[in-house]
């Protein structure tokens, strides 16, 4: 994957077109889910996401049924 963040130029008015691609910056960037960290807006900018490797999440909590666990949870004899 590298540590590159690109970007290329997109023309759509007649067909469409890409132009040729170019790199923006280099740094580590944390990747939870492709394209997830980062967001373009309208105008153009964008925000990205950066964590440090102290601040990374340690454990994954997973929890299945959880609507049962919600009702069960909630139950009035509980």
């Amino acid at each position: 994957m590298g540590s590159s963040m690109m970007g290329v130029s997109v023309e759509t008015k007649q067909g469409f077109r890409a132009g040729k691609p170019e790199e923006l910056f280099q740094g580590e960037f944390d990747r939870p889910f492709p394209g997830t960290e980062y967001d373009v807006t309208a105008d153009g900018h964008f925000l990205m996401v950066r964590t440090s490797p102290e601040h990374a999440p340690r454990k994954l909590i997973v929890v299945l049924n959880w609507f049962e666990e919600l009702k069960r949870q909630l139950s009035p004899g509980k």
